[in-house]
């Protein structure tokens, strides 16, 4: 019974052996990397994730404004207010004024903004050149003013 060591020892004996520890170690580094890299995965899928729902709640949003502005100009009375203002639709029995000399923006929803367009200035010059076109030739403004 000399002869064959007791399995304690055979393990003993085998822990004491370098290749062991090294085995072990690569192991170990082997079973963490991928647990850290699975890890980092779940984080950026999870945030991801976030993200695209966090886009999905401004698309819906978007979503109902747009329907909200359809409803609006689909209704009768938008629709014959965009083809009166933008196409220059009358209905029967209506006289349509042009006033010379202004000019109408129709902006958003049918608000009516009214700006003054000079026929005597050109597009190209200058703001401080305009208002000191206004204020030294007072003669050529009043004939503006009253061409209106």
């Amino acid at each position: 019974m000399r002869g064959s060591p007791h399995p304690a020892e055979k393990w003993k004996s085998l822990v004491k052996l370098p290749i062991f520890f090294v085995i072990n170690v690569a192991l170990l580094l082997l079973v963490g990397v991928s647990m850290v890299r699975e890890t980092y995965k779940g984080w950026t899928v999870d945030s991801e994730i976030h993200a695209l729902e966090s886009q999905v709640i401004q698309l819906e949003g978007r979503k109902q404004e747009l329907v909200g502005v359809m409803d609006t100009l689909s209704s009768p009375e938008q629709v014959d207010f965009e083809a009166r203002a933008r196409l220059g639709w009358k209905k029967e029995g209506e006289t349509v004024y042009v006033i010379p000399g202004y000019k109408s923006d129709i902006g958003k929803f049918g608000v009516d903004s009214v700006s003054v367009v000079s026929p005597h200035i050109s597009g190209d010059v200058s703001n401080p050149k305009r208002w000191l076109n206004y204020f030294l030739h007072r003669e050529s403004s009043k004939a503006i003013i009253s061409s209106l």
